[in-house]
């Protein structure tokens, strides 16, 4: 990876979304993993509150994207 390059990092609610969205993304024709085997970005469930944290700090750069369950 090219030197400063910081990795996107994908929050989500629970663990098992965390299992899913590579499956989901590969199924969509995307390949999760690059030539050396380094996901194309990095999971993490909610844990400790990361969203709310992440609001109340304002941080720089951070995209949120919702998406809602019940909606097709």
């Amino acid at each position: 990876m090219t030197k400063g390059y910081k990795p996107k990092k994908l929050i989500v609610e629970g663990e098992q979304d965390k299992r899913v969205i590579p499956e989901f993304i590969e199924a969509n024709g995307i390949t999760w993993e690059d030539e050396k085997g380094n996901p194309i970005v990095y999971i993490e469930p909610n844990g400790n509150n990361q969203i709310r944290n992440l609001v109340e700090k304002n941080v720089p750069d951070v995209k949120f994207y919702v998406w809602n369950k019940g909606c097709s």
